[in-house]
C-alpha cells in the first residue's frame, strides 16, 4: 500500500498502474496479485487504512476536547486533521483528491459515523446545544463543511491564505450558525 501511495502521488490515479506499484515496492508484479485483485482493489485498502487513521485520531482526541468549548474543539480537531492528511508525504491528502474516482463509501461511512459519534458525545457534554432544530443534519453540514474546506485548501499548493485564518473562519462560521440556532452565544 505504501507502494500504492508513492504511485499516486508520482503518476496520479491515470498513471499508476500495477507495474509501477510493484516496482516501487520492490517486488514482482505476481507478488502484488498474491495479496490485492488489481489496483482499484489497492487503492480500496488505501482508503480502508484512512478511513481506520481518521477513527483512531477522533477516538485519542474525544478525551482530550470533550470538555472544551465549540471554538475550542474545533480548532483542535481541524488542526489534528490537517496533521492526519500531511503526515507521510501527505498520502492521505493525495488519495483524497482523487477520492471521487474511488468506490469508497464502505469505507468513509465508519469514519463518518465516528465523526457523528464524537459530535453527539461532545453535545450531550454541552446541553446547550440541544437546542439546535434538526441537530443531526446541522452536524452533518457543518461537520462535512469543514473537512472538505481542509481538504480544499490542503491540495491547493501556494495558497495566499494562512491555513490558521481559514480554521478561523470556519469556528465563526460553526459559532455563528450555533449561536443564530439556540438564540445563545457560543463560549469559544
Amino acid at each position: 500500500m505504501d507502494a500504492g501511495f508513492t504511485s499516486l502521488k508520482l503518476n496520479g490515479i491515470d498513471g499508476t498502474t500495477t507495474k509501477h506499484i510493484a516496482d516501487i515496492a520492490g517486488v514482482s508484479v505476481g507478488s502484488v496479485y498474491e495479496y490485492f485483485s488489481s489496483k482499484e482493489d489497492i487503492y480500496a485498502q488505501m482508503t480502508k487504512l484512512f478511513a481506520d487513521e481518521i477513527v483512531k485520531m477522533i477516538q485519542k482526541s474525544l478525551p482530550q476536547i470533550v470538555d472544551l468549548p465549540l471554538g475550542e474543539a474545533v480548532r483542535f480537531l481541524l488542526h489534528r486533521y490537517k496533521d492526519l492528511l500531511e503526515q507521510n508525504n501527505e498520502r492521505f491528502l493525495q488519495l483524497l483528491t482523487h477520492q471521487s474516482r474511488f468506490a469508497i463509501d464502505q469505507y468513509v461511512k465508519e469514519a463518518e459515523s465516528s465523526l457523528m459519534a464524537f459530535a453527539m458525545t461532545y453535545i450531550s457534554k454541552h446541553p446547550e446545544l440541544l437546542k439546535v432544530n434538526d441537530l443531526l443534519t446541522n452536524s452533518y453540514v457543518l461537520i462535512n463543511a469543514a473537512v472538505f474546506s481542509v481538504i480544499r485548501y490542503l491540495s491547493q499548493p501556494n495558497s495566499m491564505i494562512e491555513f490558521d485564518r481559514v480554521v478561523e473562519v470556519i469556528v465563526q462560521i460553526i459559532e455563528h450558525h450555533i449561536e443564530a440556532l439556540t438564540g445563545q452565544p457560543s463560549k469559544t
